[in-house]
């Protein structure tokens, strides 16, 4: 059976369909609405207070929170009803003034049975009903209410979006970079092209897309802040640091312009240490010497920088020096392109963050932090000869200078205890030569190293040696001052000897007493007594020299009138010494002269020859030095001569006895 109200219903349900299409329109055109505003809000804010990465993150939280809301509260009411049939036909009645007729034919001609309403009026209800419809405006002012209005501000917004990504399209990319949490800066006026902390490139603008880097800096070392930059309002701008201790302290360094001229002397000066350099012989460039010009060159001589960063030997600095004349010829060209800003705090001793602002431009936060210097002792050991041992006054304490005896061996062992090293620069200085000694790992750590193979850094200690330490770790960090010392060198001392008799004028067979003492620092090898004679006589040739009938005689040389020759007399000989706890060694000696057949007017000359003990080498050689004594001169005279010598003698200490008893009378009182 055909409805009578089949066209209605047909109407009535295409229109709940268009109102439904609408009102998901008006809810998604609030939510677009929102994100857009949300979006909008967020760009002006990163933008004006330049948030960092955890501010961003809170700042987007909210966002998305306001957002969800605001569905909550106006987006969900539009998608949670959806109209029947009979909710459309009352909108219908109320848009086009119409009573309840629509809504009652509907229900009239669905009545169920049983019901007991007058069928003459519901059939009359439906007919006038069914009449009117081709005349009713069913979808005449049937949009939700609100509808224009959010589609408005859609525009409005969508338009406000869409100009600012026309006015300020590198913004708006860098914006949603930085919204999916990438740390780029925005564009400004002035554009940061390095950045360097120290000696460490932390920032170039080369690579697209670069932000600063962390880096790290020696405990106790200052640090210095230098930019290179162009564009407007170049010349000004700080350094914001926060450190990270338990305080959270904050303070802000001001970067100060470098001048062109002194950019201009940073490049010569370091010309002229490269040409030094190259005039020097060909060798490893030392770690210290480049720390010391890379900072001339980084500025405006990057390149060069980078070259002499990875040079290693002074052969390399050519094509660095080259690059270095290239930025002088060019040199007004360059300093008018951009600013160099520095600022420099003093010792660093905890970890911070800093931020740098040049111009208009502010880099993302990055951290310094402090790495600890390594921790060496050196420990120089003098090995003693054998015969110094228990003798000597060695010293080799830690942080002492070195002291020992002479022909010492020495070795060195140095320990870090902090950390590992990669390499360890020894060197020692002996007059105008310096050696340098190559030290090897001793454990697998890299914590113990000595000279291989038996960590002997000198062999044999013949004078006063200087050396110098330096080391480099697994950071690359050295010893903020390099160790520096001396090997201070005990000499052994010359042996040393004396010979005295009572009477200077002897007949030729009479038999001295000479009296003898020798002294050493360690002992005594050999004691010879040498006795020369001179003869008046001429029975004998001038060139002849007589052999000794109590122990071989050396040769004399060639002398004119009076002849010589001379007699040896071993006291003490190889194979006994005499050491330190027996010196000095004294004695008497008698010496038998009526073997030498002197004669009256004859002169003999005695000396003490001492040979020290300095050990043996391995020819089992003596090692010692030999020294002589003052020579003792005895006259031959006969017994009348020796008679008047002791009478003379007798006399003069007579008189010296009474000079001395003069002198003590005379300062005592006076007598009566």
């Amino acid at each position: 059976m055909t409805s009578r109200l089949s066209l209605l219903r047909a109407r009535l349900v295409r229109l709940g369909r268009m109102r439904s299409f609408a009102r998901s329109v008006a809810a998604w055109s609030a939510v677009v609405t929102a994100l857009l505003v949300a979006i909008l809000a967020l760009f002006a804010i990163d933008f004006v207070f330049r948030l960092e990465l955890t501010e961003r993150i809170v700042v987007q939280v909210l966002a998305v929170g306001g957002v969800v809301w605001w569905c909550w509260r106006f987006v969900a009411p539009l998608w949670r009803g959806r109209e029947s049939l009979t909710q459309t036909a009352i909108v219908v009645e109320r848009r086009q003034q119409i009573d309840g007729d629509l809504v009652a034919a509907l229900e009239f001609e669905s009545r169920q049975p049983g019901r007991r309403e007058s069928a003459a009026l519901a059939n009359a209800v439906v007919d006038y009903v069914a009449a009117a419809t081709p005349g009713l405006r069913v979808f005449e002012k049937t949009l939700p209410a609100g509808f224009a209005k959010r589609l408005g501000w859609l525009a409005v917004w969508a338009g406000v979006a869409f100009a600012t990504v026309i006015a300020a399209p590198h913004h708006a990319a860098v914006f949603f970079e930085r919204l999916c949490l990438d740390s780029k800066p925005y564009p400004t006026r002035t554009r940061n092209e390095r950045v360097f902390v120290n000696q460490a490139v932390v920032f170039s603008s080369e690579p697209t897309g670069s932000s600063l880097a962390d880096c790290t800096v020696a405990e106790g070392q200052p640090v210095k802040f230098v930019v290179r930059c162009t564009g407007g309002r170049a010349d000004q701008g700080s350094v914001e640091i926060v450190s990270t201790n338990a305080e959270g302290s904050r303070s802000r360094l001001e970067l100060k312009p470098v001048d062109a001229t002194q950019r201009l002397t940073w490049l010569r000066d370091a010309t002229a240490r490269l040409n030094d350099a190259l005039q020097a012989p060909t060798g490893e460039l030392s770690s210290e010497w480049k720390s010391n010009v890379l900072p001339l060159l980084q500025c405006d001589a990057f390149q060069a920088a980078q070259q002499l960063a990875a040079a290693k030997q002074t052969s390399e600095l050519r094509d660095i020096r080259e690059s270095v004349h290239e930025a002088i010829r060019n040199w007004p060209l360059t300093s008018e392109r951009s600013v160099i800003l520095t600022a420099q705090l003093g010792r660093l001793n905890d970890n911070l963050q800093y931020r740098i602002h040049a111009g208009d431009a502010a880099t993302e936060p990055a951290a310094v932090k402090v790495i600890p210097r390594p921790v060496v002792q050196l420990d120089l050991i003098p090995h003693e000869p054998a015969y110094t041992r228990g003798r000597s006054n060695a010293m080799s304490s830690a942080g002492s200078p070195v002291l020992a005896p002479e022909g010492s061996a020495v070795t060195a062992r140095l320990t870090c205890r902090n950390k590992a090293l990669t390499e360890v620069q020894f060197s020692l200085q002996q007059a105008d030569a310096v050696e340098r000694i190559s030290f090897s790992p001793v454990d697998s750590q890299k914590r113990e190293w000595s000279p291989p193979p038996e960590g002997v850094v000198i062999k044999q200690l013949a004078r006063e040696v200087r050396y110098e330490l330096q080391v480099r770790d697994v950071d690359g960090l050295g010893l903020e001052t390099p160790i520096r010392g001396v090997l201070r060198m005990l000499p052994d001392k010359p042996a040393s000897g004396s010979l005295a008799v009572i009477h200077k004028v002897v007949l030729p067979t009479a038999t001295p007493s000479i009296h003898y003492r020798a002294s050493d620092d360690y002992g005594i090898d050999n004691l010879t007594l040498v006795v020369d004679v001179e003869r008046t006589r001429g029975d004998q040739p001038a060139t002849e020299a007589v052999a000794s009938e109590i122990s071989p005689a050396v040769p004399a040389a060639p002398v004119p009138a009076p002849m010589l020759e001379s007699h040896r007399f071993k006291i003490l000989g190889p194979g006994n010494p005499a050491l330190s706890d027996q010196l000095p060694l004294t004695g008497t000696y008698p010496l038998a002269l009526a073997p030498l057949k002197l004669a009256k007017g004859d002169r003999i000359k005695l000396k003490l020859e001492v040979r020290d003990h300095r050990g043996k080498n391995e020819q089992q050689q003596s090692l010692g030095q030999q020294t002589t004594s003052d020579s003792l001169a005895l006259e031959i005279a006969d017994e009348n001569g020796v008679l008047a010598a002791i009478s003379e003698a007798d006399k003069r200490s007579e008189q010296q006895l009474n000079e001395i008893i003069q002198r003590q009378l005379g300062s005592g009182e006076e007598r009566p």
